[in-house]
This record gives C-alpha cells, sequence and structure tokens, in this order.
C-alpha cells in the first residue's frame, strides 16, 4: 500500500515474482515486430493485407476476421486507398479492417502554440483501452494492431509537447523537462500497446544522419536511424523484440499489378542488427500468417467467405 506521508509502499503489499527455470518460462503467444523501411515502401497496405490473408497465394489470415486487425493511422493518407487496393487489387471486398484516425487529434495539438500539450497522449492511451477491452471480452480471437507509423506518432508527440517555434529558443521550444517527458510518453505508450492479448506492428521511417566526428569515426560518416527525435529511435529497436526492413521486390505476383514485398529478418542496420527468436525464419518473409505460425504464436485463420 502506498503511503501519501512517506511516499514509502510496504514491501508485504508488493506482490513477490516467483523464479521458474528456463523451460517453464511462458513466453507470449504474440508478435512484438518493428517494421522498418524508406518511406513510400507501402508498409501500412503491406501489413494490413498479410495480417488479413488477402495477397495473392495467401492461404489465411493472421486475424481471425477483419474487425479484429486495429490500425492507428497517425501519418495523414496512411490508409487513404487501402479499400480500393483490397477491394480491386486483391479482389477482397471482404476486408475491412477497424481504423482508428488519429491525424485529426494530432494536426490539433501540433498546432497549439503554447506546448505542453497531452491531448494526443491522452487520446492514443483512450483508444488503447478500448482495443484492449474488445481483445480481452475476446480471448478466443486473434487481434492485431497496427501503428502506422511510430514516426508520425512520435514527431506529433514532440511538436505537441514543443509548442510554436520561438526564435529565442533552442530546439523548437525544447527544453531538458520537455525531452524527457516525450520519452516518458513513448515508453509509456510501447508498454500499454505491448499488453499480451494481441499482435503488434510498428512501422518507422528509416533516415540517415551524419555522426559526430570522434576517436574511430570519420568526418562525414553516416548511421541508420529511426526519425523520431530524442533517441527513442534506437531505444525502440532495442525495446521491441522482432525488427525487420520491409524491401520492395521489383517483381510482382503473377497475373496482378502488386509488387512483392518482404520482411528481411537478418538486417544489418546501424540503430539494430537482426532480431531475437528468429531462428525459424527464413532471411525473406513474405507472409504474416506463415511467419507468425514458424514463430509458434496464434494464428486466427480467416479466410475469404
Amino acid at each position: 500500500m502506498w503511503n501519501l506521508s512517506t511516499g514509502i509502499t510496504r514491501k508485504e503489499d508488493v506482490p513477490l515474482i516467483q523464479p521458474v527455470s528456463l523451460d517453464q518460462l511462458n513466453t507470449s503467444k504474440h508478435i512484438r515486430l518493428f517494421g522498418v523501411s524508406d518511406a513510400k515502401i507501402g508498409k501500412t497496405t503491406h501489413f494490413a493485407c498479410s495480417a488479413l490473408g488477402a495477397l495473392p497465394g495467401q492461404e489465411f489470415g493472421l486475424v481471425t476476421d477483419p474487425t479484429c486487425l486495429h490500425i492507428l493511422a497517425f501519418d495523414e493518407g496512411a490508409v487513404e486507398g487501402l479499400m480500393d487496393f483490397l477491394t480491386n487489387a486483391c479482389k477482397r471486398p471482404d476486408c475491412k479492417p477497424t481504423i482508428w484516425p488519429m491525424y485529426d487529434v494530432c494536426r490539433t495539438a501540433i498546432l497549439n502554440k503554447g506546448g505542453w500539450d497531452y491531448s494526443i497522449y491522452n487520446s492514443i492511451v483512450a483508444v488503447q483501452q478500448e482495443i484492449d477491452k474488445i481483445a480481452d471480452a475476446n480471448p478466443t480471437k486473434v487481434y492485431a494492431e497496427l501503428i502506422s507509423s511510430f514516426t508520425g506518432l512520435g514527431m506529433a508527440l514532440k511538436q505537441a509537447l514543443g509548442g510554436e517555434p520561438s526564435k529565442d529558443a533552442k530546439g523548437a521550444g525544447f527544453s531538458i523537462p520537455k525531452w524527457d517527458a516525450l520519452n516518458s510518453q513513448l515508453q509509456c505508450l510501447r508498454a500499454l500497446v505491448h499488453k499480451d492479448n494481441k499482435h503488434v506492428f510498428w512501422e518507422g521511417h528509416t533516415q540517415e544522419k551524419f555522426v559526430q566526428a570522434t576517436e574511430g569515426v570519420k568526418p562525414g560518416t553516416k548511421e541508420e536511424t529511426v526519425g523520431v527525435p530524442g533517441g527513442e529511435g534506437r531505444n525502440w529497436a532495442a525495446n521491441v523484440k522482432e525488427v525487420c526492413k520491409m524491401m520492395r521486390e521489383q517483381v510482382k505476383y503473377p497475373g496482378t499489378s502488386i509488387d512483392k514485398v518482404f520482411l528481411h529478418t537478418r538486417p544489418t542496420l546501424d540503430f539494430n542488427s537482426g532480431g531475437r527468436g528468429f531462428n525459424n525464419l527464413a532471411e525473406k518473409e513474405y507472409d504474416l500468417a506463415l511467419m507468425c505460425q514458424k514463430l509458434g504464436k496464434r494464428v486466427g485463420g480467416y479466410k475469404k467467405p
């Protein structure tokens, strides 16, 4: 119990964690994947279509039914055209995922001139609680959540906290407390989203930046990172279990206009190299449902009616 006067929690009120042997470890049946790529690779389309089992040649989807796929759309245009692509390119008008349009909330908070705006953060928390409520109420179903994108989410949170740029302020109105608040918000959201009742897919846009020349680092050296300020781009890849680089091939599925996109499961990235527990996967994985099946994760198996 927390004592308001002393700020001390009594040790008898703290739940005791019991040790287990390695073979008794209860591992998650849901994937936590960070998919990164250059812009305009089609990350949202590939993740959504593959989770639904709508890509050519897929026998089944990752989710139990289309509504079990929840997409949080932070980037304007992130899901524009998705229904048209599913209907006309994939021939799957039955696939209608659940969309949470976050971009208007982001726009309003970003235009707030005063800074220290928590409206985006509070909206995401409220949406996440609703998604978890749905998933918890239907434990036999397999759900998936797609955040489109982590970069858009992070930049919106940053601008909402920073407020209107000022000529007298360095870092566009940012101070150390605001950087701390941004990192705290992102860490709290990651912990909230990663509740073990659904698959989670984060999208990130990679970019190159110059590295400060130091001993052993030549001037002009660049590194690849995710476009989120405050160090969380690097931290995200370190704290999300599976990391893949999404790549588009100059090959189309036979008889279609759909370019093949695959998840490179053993990427060499400056901010993270490979992922944990990917030994059972091919270097190139095209199908999220089969990928999760190989990893021993839950698969809903949705099929075209």
